[in-house]
C-alpha cells in the first residue's frame, strides 16, 4: 500500500471539505433517524446520536457533523453518545473523522456524554482524552 494513515485521513478530510452538500443540509436542525442537532448559546451545537455506531450506520454521525459545519461553523460541537450502546472500529473511525472535519474548519469537537459500553471502548483504545472525556 505505502500510504500512511495520516495522509489517508488528510485526503479524506480534503475530499469532504470540497464536496457539495445537498440543499437539505441547509435546513434548520431537526431529528433525522438516529441523530438530533440542537443549537445552544455561545455557538455550541449538541448532536445526540442513538443506537449503534457500526459499519452499517456510522456515516450518520459524520453526516450530522457535516450538516452543522456546512450551515454555520460553531465554536464547538458536542456529541452526546449517552444512547449509543455499541461502537466498533468503523464507529471509532467515524468519530475521528468527525473531529478532523471539525478542526479543519476551526471548530472543536468533543464528546460530552457517553454510554458505559462506549466509554469502555474509548478507554481501551486510548481515545478518552482525545474527545475530552476522563
Amino acid at each position: 500500500m505505502g500510504t500512511s494513515r495520516g495522509v489517508l485521513v488528510s485526503e479524506l478530510a480534503d475530499q469532504f471539505a470540497e464536496s457539495s452538500f445537498p440543499d437539505q443540509f441547509a435546513e434548520s436542525p431537526e431529528t433525522a433517524g438516529s441523530r438530533t442537532a440542537d443549537r445552544t448559546a455561545g455557538s455550541v451545537v449538541v448532536i445526540a446520536i442513538t443506537g449503534e455506531m457500526d459499519r452499517d450506520n456510522c456515516a450518520e454521525a459524520r453526516v450530522a457533523v457535516g450538516e452543522v459545519l456546512y450551515r454555520d461553523t460553531p465554536d464547538r460541537i458536542d456529541l452526546d453518545l449517552s444512547q449509543v450502546t455499541f461502537l466498533d472500529s468503523a464507529g471509532i473511525r467515524s468519530l475521528l473523522l468527525c473531529r478532523h472535519d471539525a478542526r479543519s474548519r476551526g471548530c472543536e469537537l468533543s464528546i460530552t456524554a457517553v454510554h458505559p459500553h462506549v466509554h469502555q471502548v474509548l478507554a481501551i483504545t486510548g481515545l478518552l482524552d482525545e474527545f475530552g472525556l476522563n
